[in-house]
């Protein structure tokens, strides 16, 4: 059973193409808006929060920060490490804190990308459009 995933162009997109044509619904133009420059910026952001990569590849970086300095650490004799025979767990810790620090540049980053690319009619506009009832 394949699941698709809906991320948040398509959620926009699928709103304004199924519920575009009821009476109230939000139209571009009353924004000040062309269908184009709302097609870009949510390819353009959806790129920006697609930009950390899938979970699994998040995971996989996640995993390898982790055990990297393990892998290093067993390399040295045990009385020599930091720690000595709890050196391992110095290496855990050490490896978490990687992990921890590639989590938050990664998250800078896409916050880094969202506020270059932020244009807040079109932000109006699609709140707008994903606030919309059709009974309403």
């Amino acid at each position: 059973m394949q699941v698709e995933v809906m991320d948040f162009e398509q959620r926009v997109r699928n709103k304004i193409r199924v519920e575009g044509n009821f009476p109230g619904f939000p139209q571009p133009e009353r924004y000040n808006l062309e269908k184009s420059e709302i097609d870009d910026y949510l390819m353009d952001k959806q790129l920006a929060l697609d930009s950390g990569g899938s979970a699994r590849t998040q995971y996989t970086i996640m995993g390898v920060m982790i055990i990297l300095p393990v892998i290093v650490f067993s390399a040295f004799p045990q009385k020599e490490m930091p720690g000595g025979n709890w050196a391992i767990f110095v290496a855990i810790a050490i490896g978490l804190g990687l992990a921890g620090l590639v989590k938050l540049i990664v998250k800078a980053r896409i916050k880094s990308k969202l506020r270059n690319i932020y244009d807040p009619r079109i932000e109006r506009y699609i709140d707008d459009v994903l606030n919309f009832n059709v009974g309403s």
